[in-house]
Parts: structure tokens; C-alpha cells; sequence
């Protein structure tokens, strides 16, 4: 367990910038032995915009539910792991759950997936399960193929942001066995 900035508003914007909430939970979700984050943050600043940027990953491992307690039957099994990403369209499979971050900027980042995260403004995450109708998890709302994820969605999701200037924009994709992968730069002109 790590706290964050005891004794203020951590999603305070006027306290600490989000591109340094962004790096610190970047780091920590590259820590294997973190299970939980508790931060400390006056309600008001507490919106969707300022607790998207404490979410990138998906971090793999034991299966643990919201209470902290252990539940070894969650727990994954990445022998039959397999993933696929286009870079030119930013559709995404896996059969392990998975993210997707859309991450737009006012200027052409590259094609490295630390300086779209680092310099970027996170504008939306999708989330992916394999579930199917009829498990006990199932969701439609995360099933890949009833909400497939491609560039369309990606610019969709940057027009319905309202954000001025930011021109282009990328996919981001999180596997649960921790790889990424990272679209091609598109971009809004004509949209």
C-alpha cells in the first residue's frame, strides 16, 4: 500500500500539476509489489478529467477484490495470452482484458508511447473484457466486440472533449501482460 501527499489535495490542480500525477502514478503502476494507492483529495477536485490521469495501466496479478481481500480464483493465467494491435486503423484484440487510452496533443509527439503519455492530455479510456453474454462478469459495455474500438472512436472521443487545440491525437493500447502498443498520429483537420 503507498499514500500519496498526505496533508493536501492531490488532484488539486493548483497544487500539483496533473502532468506530475500523470508521471507519479505512471511510476507507480510499473512497481510490481504496489496492490493499492490511497491518495488524499478533497471531494471538489475529484472529477472524471483529474482521476483519469491516475489511470494507465492495466497491472496484471493476483486477484484481489475492492476490500483488499485475497481471491486466488482470480487470479490470471497468461498461458493462452495473445493480443493484436493495427496501428494504422487502432484496433485492438486480446483475450485477457485490456485498455485503451486516447491521448491527443496540440502538437506530433512521435510515435513513442512515454512522450504521448508524459507531454499528452489524456481525453478518454476504454476499457476491454473477453467476457462473454452469459458469464458471470459479462458486460456489454466492455465487450470488444459489441463496442469495438478503432480511429473512429478515437476522434469521436477528441471532438466530444471539447479541448481547443489539440490537433492530433493517438491510441494508446494496455495488455494485461503488461506490453503496449501504440497507434499511428491522426489527426482532426477536416473532422
Amino acid at each position: 500500500v503507498v499514500c500519496v501527499y498526505n496533508l493536501g489535495s492531490l488532484l488539486n490542480k493548483n497544487e500539483i500539476s496533473m502532468e506530475a500525477v500523470r508521471y507519479i502514478f505512471q511510476s507507480l503502476n510499473k512497481q510490481k509489489g504496489v496492490k493499492k494507492v490511497i491518495i488524499e483529495s478533497r471531494a471538489e477536485y475529484i472529477t472524471e478529467e483529474t482521476v483519469s490521469n491516475t489511470v494507465y495501466f492495466y497491472v496484471p496479478g493476483k486477484g484481489y477484490d475492492e476490500h483488499g481481500n485475497r481471491h486466488p480464483e482470480w487470479d490470471e493465467d497468461f498461458n493462452d495470452f495473445y493480443a493484436s494491435f493495427f496501428a494504422s486503423s487502432a484496433i485492438a484484440r486480446s483475450n485477457h482484458n485490456f485498455i485503451v487510452n486516447v491521448i491527443a496533443s496540440s502538437t506530433d509527439l512521435g510515435n513513442d508511447i512515454d512522450e504521448w503519455e508524459r507531454r499528452g492530455k489524456l481525453v478518454k479510456t476504454h476499457y476491454y473484457s473477453p467476457n462473454k453474454p452469459g458469464d458471470s462478469w459479462y458486460n456489454a459495455e466492455f465487450d470488444m466486440n459489441v463496442n469495438p474500438f478503432d480511429y473512429n472512436v478515437a476522434s469521436n472521443d477528441v471532438a466530444d472533449s471539447h479541448e481547443k487545440g489539440l490537433i492530433y491525437y493517438v491510441a494508446v493500447a494496455h495488455f494485461a501482460d503488461n506490453s503496449s502498443a501504440i497507434s499511428d498520429v491522426f489527426t482532426m483537420y477536416g473532422f
